[in-house]
């Protein structure tokens, strides 16, 4: 065999192992072969000299002089393998929002009664708490009637954040002009009212994974407007509701 063929047949065995070619073979097999390559070329050069200089080498130091020369092949190709596909960085676990995690506390109905105009306005908040250590981006939407009366905005929409263990007051617009019932019994209220809250929360690494919490909250005012005029000389009288209510449409997902 002549140098020229030898160079060819280690050319042939490296490129068998080139990742454009094999991009998915095993590496214990790629080493193998890239060492059998290297081997040949080696082969190629003693060729080379032996036809320059006459000399021929026995067998058994050739055939150290391959093996040798294949081992340092797999050797260069698994080092070289290793800077190539450096170990990817495990992905940072993202804090997950759970289902209640902005949790229901308390619903206010503040009644305002003007003696001067006759007319009665009222405001309807709701109060809720991130119990969490997490940071709560959030979407309401708020509406509510009060004896069938709402606001011009029917319904309005915001944007905000929770901080961890923060409580905070989500409140609808004041309706005007509310009527009343002035001929109060056991089954007619002076006023009643009702507020829907609809908020979707995130948290700022997961805006995909959203969670949500509705309810429409429901109140009876049943203790009639005192007919004097305040004590503190205030052109209304204001009430305001804080007590156990009527929970409808539940939603928490």
């Amino acid at each position: 065999m002549t140098a020229p063929e030898a160079i060819g047949i280690g050319l042939g065995f490296l490129a068998i192992v080139a990742p454009e070619f094999r991009p998915k073979m095993p590496r214990a097999l790629s080493y193998t072969i890239a060492g059998v390559g290297l081997a040949w070329l080696t082969y190629s050069g003693i060729l080379a000299i032996q036809s320059h200089t006459g000399m021929k080498l026995s067998t058994g130091p050739l055939a150290l002089i391959l093996v040798g020369a294949a081992c340092i092949a797999g050797g260069l190709f698994w080092h070289f393998s290793r800077i190539r596909e450096p170990t990817p960085t495990p992905p940072v676990p993202q804090a997950q929002v759970q289902k209640g995690s902005l949790r229901y506390v308390t619903f206010i109905a503040t009644v305002q009664r003007f003696k001067s105009s006759d007319q009665t306005t009222v405001k309807m908040e709701v109060e809720l708490e991130n119990p969490t250590q997490l940071l709560l981006r959030y979407l309401a939407k708020l509406s509510g009637e009060a004896m069938g009366k709402t606001s011009p905005n029917k319904q309005i929409e915001f944007e905000g954040i929770f901080v961890p263990g923060e409580k905070r007051h989500l409140i609808f617009d004041t309706i005007m002009d509310v009527p009343i019932n002035k001929k109060v019994d056991a089954t007619t209220p002076v006023l009643s009212g009702h507020m829907d809250y609809d908020v979707t929360y995130w948290t700022e690494d997961s805006p995909t994974s959203k969670r949500r919490t509705a309810k429409r909250v429901s109140f009876d005012l049943w203790r009639p407007f005192n007919p004097k005029p305040p004590k503190d000389g205030s052109k209304f009288q204001s009430t305001e509701i804080k007590q156990t209510v009527r929970f409808y449409n539940e939603v928490e997902e």
